[in-house]
């Protein structure tokens, strides 16, 4: 194909493009730690305009994201690369560009500003998790050899089971926090140490859901 066809379209092996995926994988994993924190935890460092701001501008990395996904060769069924900008767009409002753009658009935000400010509306930051997804393709593409790939696919279970006791452990402190009945079985010796468990730091309250979601995930009982 020629080259004026190729103008500003990265391949997939692209240096540049491997390091703005390894950008957006970065906000992506920012996101999906912070966002079930916020929600769970609701710290008061996490509504302040730093924080804002840098949510908004990982929202604008994903934007950009799409667009570079517009002029972003793939493979084809045949093995063959396309470069035609039409079948890529084809290509990509399949599936992944609605993934996308729905891990993009700052719904939380949105919502707040429109209706009543509701701590249930971060949930929508969730949402955003779905970026994930292309971890496993920018793994697939990397310049490196296949045994430099299989290590890092068993790095990529690793990280996902370490997202996944994370994500436990922030949705069991929602489920229990506004209730406060249940404890720790450690705990059950005082009421003392029964009211401390819920007025502690925030801390100290992440750190026991973490040992609850670890103890679900092995299979014992609470």
């Amino acid at each position: 194909m020629s080259e004026e066809h190729h103008w500003f379209m990265w391949r997939p092996t692209d240096n540049a493009k491997q390091r703005w995926d390894l950008l957006v994988m970065i906000c992506a994993l920012f996101n999906c730690f912070t966002v079930p924190f916020k929600v769970a935890f609701m710290p008061p460092v996490m509504d302040g305009a730093y924080f804002i701001t840098l949510n908004l501008l990982i929202d604008l990395v994903f934007a950009l994201d799409i667009l570079t996904n517009f002029r972003t060769s793939f493979i084809d069924e045949k093995g063959d690369e396309i470069f035609d900008a039409w079948e890529i767009a084809r290509e990509y409002f399949q599936i992944v560009f609605w993934v996308d753009l729905i891990a993009t658009l700052p719904l939380d935000y949105l919502l707040s500003a429109l209706f009543s400010k509701d701590p249930l509306y971060e949930l929508f930051g969730l949402l955003k998790i779905g970026r994930l997804m292309k971890l496993q393709k920018i793994i697939q593409y990397l310049n490196v050899v296949d045994e430099v790939k299989q290590s890092l696919n068993l790095v990529k279970l690793i990280f996902f089971l370490i997202i996944y006791i994370h994500l436990y452990a922030c949705i069991w402190w929602m489920l229990i926090r506004d209730d406060q009945v249940w404890v720790l079985p450690k705990f059950r010796i005082t009421e003392e140490m029964y009211d401390d468990l819920y007025q502690d730091t925030i801390q100290s309250k992440y750190v026991h859901s973490l040992y609850v979601a670890v103890q679900l995930l092995s299979g014992t009982d609470q």
